[in-house]
């Protein structure tokens, strides 16, 4: 037994792929934004920092020409500063003042023999080096040591401009911020947007499932917004509406098959009964029998139409499509008819042009004239006149046919081609 519709259970918005898509756009955005900061802010320092790099190499190579021209004592007392040629923590800062540089001169027993003894830096190039001094240790520092000549050593070092550390500070800060940020705003613009997404949905459950319980005229509401979302709608209603109307046909034409089929059932039923009242007379029972047999051959005949029918409409009747000739199949059958019409006080006039050739199965083609001409002959009064004319244009034939007589109420024109229509119920 069927339960009652019951109301779409709320689902969590963890569940919601509308809520876990627009946080992963938002983190999405985010991550993007950070890169690309990330990415400037790296071009802006390493930029800064080439330019240290090349003044240290420009030092250290103006060194090496003072060494091969001049001798050591030249370059100690270049880089010397006061008697000793050693720099000591407190005269640093008035060395960095004038030089911007720190700078190490190493013999070849290891000894410093000018500049700052108490920096140590690896060989090679360094850019996060801190210097041993009570006032500046916690300064980075970009580093170069390499062989002076044959005898010495040389070290050279620069302090991390101000606008490089201030920047490293600002990209962190603006990393944390947009993280704290962005993250909140983004959860909550996901929670009211699938929030709005999964009551559109909802309704749209509530309606199937409605229809789903024997409700076919349950329709989904229309926000008109013509969004997405009413397009869907708009969509589902429409094929709503065609089930309906398949629906309602079928239901007519199981009335009209029950009812084509009911009266040779009948008569059948009646001569099996007629033939076993006359089980005696062998006149009488094959009378019934012959009779029996027509209404067999109208029963076979009807459903051998349905068959027909359904075969049409799933497109295994194309097989049998041919070119044919229409003119010739139209006056063939406006002939036979011709004599019918006037033994019924009717007229029947055709009008063919010649050599109208069309694709189709032909004999389905000449049932369903022959139909149409059968009926004006049973319905049409007495002395009514009926036409027919076929011609052609560039792209189709073209067959009309019509009679005097009041025609089709306008309120049944859209029905007349549903299967087993009357327009008079009470009519057979």
């Amino acid at each position: 037994m069927l339960s009652t519709p019951t109301e779409p259970v709320p689902q969590s918005m963890l569940a919601s792929s509308v809520f876990r898509r627009a946080v992963l756009a938002a983190v999405a955005s985010l991550l993007a934004l950070l890169t690309l900061g990330w990415l400037f802010h790296f071009v802006v320092r390493e930029n800064e920092l080439d330019q240290l790099r090349y003044e240290l190499s420009e030092a250290r190579q103006d060194a090496g020409i003072t060494l091969r021209e001049d001798g050591i004592e030249a370059l100690k007392a270049e880089f010397a500063h006061g008697g000793s040629g050693l720099w000591e923590p407190d005269a640093l800062f008035f060395m960095l003042e004038e030089e911007e540089r720190v700078v190490r001169l190493i013999d070849a027993t290891g000894e410093t023999i000018a500049g700052y003894p108490d920096i140590d830096p690896p060989d090679g190039d360094s850019d996060e080096y801190r210097l041993v001094h009570p006032e500046l240790d916690d300064e980075p520092m970009i580093t170069t040591r390499e062989p002076l000549g044959v005898d010495h050593e040389l070290v050279l070092a620069r302090f991390v401009p101000g606008s490089v550390l201030y920047n490293d500070e600002v990209i962190w800060l603006a990393t944390l911020f947009l993280i704290s940020a962005v993250v909140p705003i983004a959860l909550v613009s996901a929670y009211f947007t699938s929030r709005s997404v999964i009551s559109r949905l909802d309704t749209i459950e509530a309606t199937t499932s409605q229809i789903g319980f024997e409700r076919i005229d349950a329709r989904i509401p229309l926000s008109n917004k013509n969004d997405e979302f009413d397009r869907l709608a708009g969509g589902v209603n429409d094929m709503l509406d065609r089930i309906a109307a398949l629906t309602r046909n079928l239901e007519g034409v199981t009335v009209g098959v029950a009812h084509e089929l009911k009266t040779p059932i009948s008569n059948i039923a009646g001569r099996l009964q007629l033939i076993e009242r006359d089980a005696g007379n062998a006149d009488a029972i094959t009378e019934h029998a012959e009779v029996a047999n027509e209404h067999i051959g109208s029963l076979m005949r009807t459903l051998d139409s349905l068959l027909r029918l359904g075969q049409l409409e799933a497109g295994a009747r194309r097989e049998a499509f041919a070119l044919f000739d229409l003119s010739e199949l139209v006056t063939e059958l406006a002939e036979s008819f011709e004599p019918l019409f006037e033994e019924a006080d009717q007229t029947f006039e055709a009008r063919v042009a010649k050599g109208v050739m069309i694709i189709g199965d032909r004999n389905l083609v000449a049932q369903l004239l022959t139909n149409l001409l059968e009926n004006a002959l049973e319905h049409a009064r007495d002395g009514a006149s009926v036409w027919a004319e076929l011609s052609a244009s560039a792209k189709a034939a073209i067959l009309e046919g019509g009679d005097d007589g009041p025609g089709v109420p306008a309120n049944h024109v859209g029905d007349i081609f549903e299967r087993f229509v009357r327009m008079d119920p009470g009519r057979t």
